[in-house]
């Protein structure tokens, strides 16, 4: 996987971010053929018979390179890299000013009044001899004004409980699952969700809220099982009762993967979900 090596590369990541406009596209989406994306690079993918891993495009689409990531995969990634660019041509380098692409994430509430959750999954440490995936996933889930309340209580006072609705609680797939790209749990992958709430304490106008449950999700190619998985999550949130808007959001969980043809091996993971409306500083700000 790219994410796991490649791309931990400071050398390959300064190649490219001097030479070329990177873009990052989750697979699943690639694969969607109603989504924006699939529409835009499906005819240029006819190019090459490659659908996941690097591609290089001019800015008139055509396929300078790629590599789909088997073997050797950064020796490989350099060597398409430097074809692509000695066939373009010659180029000036590129001195591009940082600037926040996801302004929302894991903070504030976006002018159509979405909310967007900041996800990071990673594997612990004894994991890493059964998957190569030192470098977390860092991912993000987007709920809309409406499905972002049922984190909130319709009764502010101690000891009020809910459960967040299943199509709520199933956006939080990918928690569930430290795999990227083809592996992604996705909301139809969720086989059981489960995340409870309370309001734990009232104070000084704000609703100490406290969260518990679980989600598992199976990963299936036609009748195959491919893998199955699971994430116990806890967490808490500040509710504001003068506004009746939420402040903060907080899970972390801990999660299992199992494959059926392997089951002596377990892959265990730990999870992130965070959102604050007036965060400056937070692990979710870390730009990818």
């Amino acid at each position: 996987m790219f994410r796991e090596n490649v791309l931990t590369q400071d050398e390959i990541i300064d190649r490219i971010g001097s030479t070329m406009v990177p873009v990052a596209l989750d697979y699943q989406t690639i694969r969607d053929p109603a989504s924006r994306e699939s529409r835009f690079l499906r005819p240029l993918m006819k190019q090459r018979k490659q659908e996941q891993g690097l591609w290089i495009l001019t800015p008139e689409g055509q396929v300078l390179g790629g590599f789909a990531g088997f073997g050797d995969m950064v020796g490989q990634t350099k060597k398409v890299i430097e074809d692509a660019l000695e066939a373009f041509g010659p180029l000036e380098p590129r001195r591009a000013k940082a600037a926040p692409i996801q302004p929302y994430r894991g903070r504030g509430v976006s002018p159509d009044g979405s909310v967007c959750l900041a996800e990071c999954i990673r594997t612990s440490d004894d994991a890493l001899g059964f998957v190569n995936a030192r470098s977390p996933v860092i991912s993000s889930v987007t709920l809309s004004d409406r499905a972002f309340r049922a984190f909130a209580p319709r009764r502010a006072v101690v000891g009020a409980k809910w459960t967040l609705p299943e199509d709520v609680a199933k956006q939080l797939a990918r928690t569930s699952s430290p795999m990227c790209y083809q592996h992604a749990p996705q909301p139809d992958w969720v086989t059981d969700v489960r995340i409870a709430a309370v309001v734990r304490r009232v104070d000084e106008g704000v609703a100490r809220l406290s969260y518990e449950g679980r989600i598992a999700s199976s990963h299936r190619v036609g009748r195959t099982t491919v893998s199955v998985q699971e994430t116990e999550l806890t967490g808490e949130g500040v509710y504001d009762l003068k506004t009746g808007t939420m402040q903060s959001v907080l899970l972390i969980g801990s999660g299992r993967l199992r494959w059926p043809e392997a089951p002596e091996k377990v892959v265990t993971f730990d999870a992130l979900v965070e959102w604050d409306l007036e965060a400056t500083e937070s692990s979710s700000q870390a730009e990818r």
